[in-house]
């Protein structure tokens, strides 16, 4: 694994422990080291984590494309590798991602990604504090 590779999924990691422990200084500080110190993106990517939670709050039975991304990268299945100049962030699939999808037809990823082996409440898994 590449240094910057490491550095992103230590820094995904760490904004995962985070986002579950609601430690607000830590995924401040997370998502700037992961958005190389630019303080705009970083804003960005924590209002893209904001708006996904409250949209978990409000669910209305279909997941939205951002809601299938968080749940994806809270299983650990895909990282941030970088926030678009919109703050949108872009994806890379991890490790375990490849693990998971290395034998299935394409057409079944997003199933493999999107779902773990085990059951988990959905209050447990979308919510962000």
């Amino acid at each position: 694994m590449s240094v910057d590779r490491e550095r992103i999924s230590l820094g995904n990691a760490l904004i995962r422990f985070a986002l579950k422990q609601g430690d607000a200084t830590a995924i401040s500080q997370t998502t700037l080291q992961l958005c190389k110190g630019d303080r705009e993106k970083a804003d960005l990517l924590s209002l893209w984590f904001i708006d996904v939670g409250k949209s978990c709050k409000q669910y209305l039975g279909t997941m939205t494309d951002n809601q299938v991304f968080m749940r994806m990268w809270m299983l650990g299945n895909v990282d941030i590798k970088q926030v678009s100049e919109s703050g949108k962030p872009i994806f890379i699939l991890t490790k375990k991602g490849v693990e998971r999808v290395r034998y299935s037809p394409k057409e079944k990823w997003c199933y493999k990604l999107l779902w773990d082996n085990h059951e988990v409440s959905r209050d447990e898994e979308c919510v962000i504090s």
